[in-house]
């Protein structure tokens, strides 16, 4: 009889090894399927992140923690793509930008020595000794003229009702010369 229930319990014994393998293996199974492999998404897609591809969604669907992490991780990802698009952008038009500011520096810079060298050639005029005063005004008003870049410019003197000519430049060749006539009373434009 001894050996009998020694082999009831050998049977029992296999019976339940067997079931807690098979338990062991499907909580394996289990976890793996639910925990590890979820896991394993995750961290691909955080290395996926850090290599700047912000366009990715880990698909978990599970209701648990490890569901809401994937889901956190979801919405954190679209917010880093939204502002890595964002700072993009703004460096694009900080880029675009400066390179305005650069331009409009240049041209005023040019301006500034074209004008610069002007009022030198008139600092300069201003010292020659001029025997005629009529050649100091004519030579004068040629070089304002030039530094305004205008078409007319003259310089004259009120007699009576009339302004008089005294000193013009007229860089477009519209006729007008020295002791040039004008009416005070008329009003002249253009």
């Amino acid at each position: 009889h001894l050996e009998d229930e020694i082999k009831i319990y050998s049977i029992f014994r296999s019976y339940v090894l067997g079931v807690f393998a098979i338990t062991a293996v499907l909580i394996i199974i289990f976890m793996r399927h639910t925990i590890v492999l979820p896991l394993r998404r995750l961290r691909t897609a955080a290395e996926d992140i850090e290599k700047g591809e912000f366009r990715i969604s880990v698909d978990i669907k599970s209701k648990d923690d490890i569901g809401k992490l994937g889901n956190a991780f979801n919405k954190m990802a679209r917010t880093l793509g939204v502002l890595f698009d964002e700072q993009k952008l703004m460096q694009e038009r900080l880029k675009e930008h400066t390179g305005e500011l650069e331009e409009k520096v240049r041209e005023r810079t040019s301006e500034l020595e074209r004008f610069g060298f002007q009022l030198q050639k008139l600092y300069e005029i201003s010292f020659i000794n001029w025997a005629d005063p009529k050649q100091f005004a004519s030579s004068t008003i040629d070089e304002v003229a030039k530094m305004l870049d205008v078409d007319v410019a003259a310089i004259g003197r009120i007699e009576g009702d009339e302004w008089i000519g005294y000193a013009v430049a007229d860089n477009k060749g519209m006729g007008l010369k020295e002791d040039i006539h004008f009416p005070l009373d008329e009003i002249y434009c253009g």
